[in-house]
């Protein structure tokens, strides 16, 4: 149980982890440094919600009847597999260009405004993957 966990608790890591190095790379190759502290901020942030819904559904989970928690169980299972079913499909198509499609949508972002579209963009992304 506890590898199967540490092994899909990685590989969500490491796929925000490579999302938040494009995004770094991206912004210091287009001389837009002072973004990063936004992309930072973002991936804080996100990671701060996770840990407290974590804590809340782990510990929140006590003050439920039996029914209520298998009533939980259940449900959140279906979302991880239909969240993970979608990932998978998802990164069939995409995955090839995920590079280009976030640099051009990046360059789009910054070009419109001061940054705090990529901020959501890394919040969501780290956010996504800690939940």
């Amino acid at each position: 149980m506890f590898l199967a966990a540490f092994l899909i608790g990685l590989r969500e890591g490491l796929e925000a982890s490579l999302i938040i190095g494009i995004l770094i790379a991206y912004v210091v190759r287009v001389n837009r440094a002072e973004v990063k502290s936004k992309i930072w901020l973002g991936v804080g942030l996100a990671i701060g919600v996770s840990l407290g819904l974590g804590a809340l559904f782990a510990f929140g989970r006590y003050q439920l009847t039996f029914r209520g928690q298998e009533i939980i169980g259940g449900t959140l299972s279906l979302v991880a597999v239909a969240m993970v079913t979608g990932m998978v499909m998802w990164m069939v198509t995409a995955g090839k260009n995920m590079k280009r499609s976030l640099e051009t949508s990046m360059g789009t972002a910054l070009l419109a405004g001061s940054g705090w579209s990529i901020f959501w963009l890394s919040f969501i992304t780290v956010g996504r993957e800690g939940l």
